[in-house]
């Protein structure tokens, strides 16, 4: 068995008022899909939350979501996908865009449902496009909500629910998207280590999404990183997608990989101490970034500076 971990996509981010940032996040994605999901002959894709950057999605960031899922389609490579905080629906609707790619029959969307105040899970239904776990060969796929600051809480939960599914014989999988204590980037509370080890009872695999550093928890759970930068405070982090291979005794190959196309990016710094006037820095900064900025090299993309 062998699949594609991504996360945090974020199709349609616009940095610094760059017009040609919605594409870098496109290109950055289908160039994955290419050459790790279509030309490794995986078995199926995760996309751990965040595949948008916001719910509102505009008409071109659509068309990219369309293309790309669409060359999985035609490449016979299910894509499997939970909501994020970026892309989940409103509370007052039923509706959201990932719903909607999925009764499109572009992806597989997991969805747990809540019931007398539990968390408990259906198996995928191809005729009403919803459920919540779904077999894909030798494995058996669970989704999660987006749970923020009550992930402590949701996670015996999902413990107990994931439980009352498993299949003899699968390889279990969870699609979790939250921080982790140890390993977050965000202010607000994050799931405790202790908490998500619970799970490790009832999955082989746990496919974390969220925080956009790359990052694995004793070769079991993994979170991949952003494929792209969304800001400045990014650029230093490792961050990319995951191949995993599975043997026949479940035994985990998680490779993981950064080369494909992103935008570069560069900071500079320069000491202000010895300058008596503003228009001093202007002509120091402006001077250095003659020298030591970079350009783009052969057809990569113009560093942001």
């Amino acid at each position: 068995m062998k699949f594609l971990h991504i996360a945090d996509v974020h199709l349609g981010c616009t940095r610094y008022q760059l017009a040609e940032s919605p594409r870098d996040f496109y290109d950055a994605w289908i160039d994955v899909l290419q050459r790790y999901a279509i030309d490794q002959h995986v078995d199926f894709v995760l996309m751990a939350g965040d595949f948008f950057h916001k719910r509102n999605v505009p008409p071109e960031t659509m068309n990219y979501a369309f293309a790309g899922l669409s060359l999985l389609k035609d490449a016979g490579i299910p894509v499997v996908a939970i909501e994020g905080n970026h892309d989940q629906k409103h509370a007052d609707s039923e509706y959201s865009w990932l719903r909607s790619l999925a009764d499109w029959g572009l992806l597989i969307l997991l969805e747990p449902t809540i019931e007398d105040h539990k968390i408990t899970y259906q198996r995928w239904d191809e005729q009403t496009r919803r459920g919540g776990f779904i077999d894909v060969g030798g494995a058996r796929i669970f989704g999660s909500d987006w749970y923020g600051a009550s992930a402590n809480w949701a996670m015996p939960m999902l413990v107990e629910a994931i439980r009352a599914n498993r299949r003899e014989g699968a390889f279990h999988v969870l699609m979790l998207h939250t921080d982790v204590e140890g390993h977050q980037t965000h202010p607000m509370p994050a799931l405790s280590v202790a908490a998500l080890k619970e799970l490790r009872a009832v999955t082989s695999y746990v496919a974390l999404g969220h925080t956009h550093k790359n990052y694995s928890i004793d070769d079991w759970a993994f979170n991949p990183g952003s494929l792209e930068i969304t800001s400045i405070d990014e650029y230093r982090e490792t961050r990319g997608a995951y191949l995993v291979s599975v043997s026949d005794d479940f035994q985990i190959e998680a490779k993981h990989i950064d080369d494909y196309r992103q935008r570069p990016f560069q900071r500079l710094v320069y000491d202000v101490t010895s300058c008596e006037l503003p228009e001093d820095v202007t002509d120091a900064v402006l001077s250095q970034a003659k020298v030591e900025a970079r350009v783009a090299e052969s057809e990569d993309s113009k560093p942001i500076i």
